[in-house]
């Protein structure tokens, strides 16, 4: 079974590429199938890139180890109006939902890693939207 869940850009970044993202990068067969089912549906098409003004680019790990990574287009008083517009269909842009269906294996890897954050005391700010959908509203529909 599954559920549609109405993931914005930013959330999905969030879940795949920002800080190396929130899912976990290894794990046993069965969560590596999951990770790879997820990695397959959440990226940004290359349309939403670019109408968010985001590129990929190449950084490294605080060890120095080379990691995927975004550059985003931010606007600055010294901006161009062109670099402005960027950034503003930026903002526009990452506010956009779209519902994804998560089969319950692909929830459970989302939770599990909000879940770990939350008992490491690393939430953020950031992840409260992704734990709304994904833990809270979800226990509750469970509990119905």
């Amino acid at each position: 079974m599954g559920k549609k869940v109405k993931l914005n850009c930013w959330e999905r970044l969030l879940l795949t590429a920002i800080d190396g993202g929130l899912l976990p990068k290894e794990g046993n067969a069965i969560t590596v199938r999951v990770l790879k089912a997820l990695n397959d549906k959440l990226p940004l098409s290359p349309e939403e890139m670019e109408e968010m003004g985001v590129t990929p680019t190449e950084m490294f790990d605080k060890d120095g180890n080379p990691a995927s990574g975004l550059k985003f287009v931010v606007a600055t008083k010294d901006s161009k109006p062109e670099e402005v517009e960027k950034a503003n269909k930026y903002h526009e842009k990452r506010i956009e939902e779209k519902d994804i269906l998560f089969l319950d294996s692909e929830r459970s890897v989302v939770m599990v890693a909000l879940k770990m954050l939350d008992t490491k005391e690393k939430l953020q700010p950031r992840h409260l939207t992704l734990w709304d959908k994904f833990v809270e509203n979800w226990e509750k529909d469970d509990a119905k």
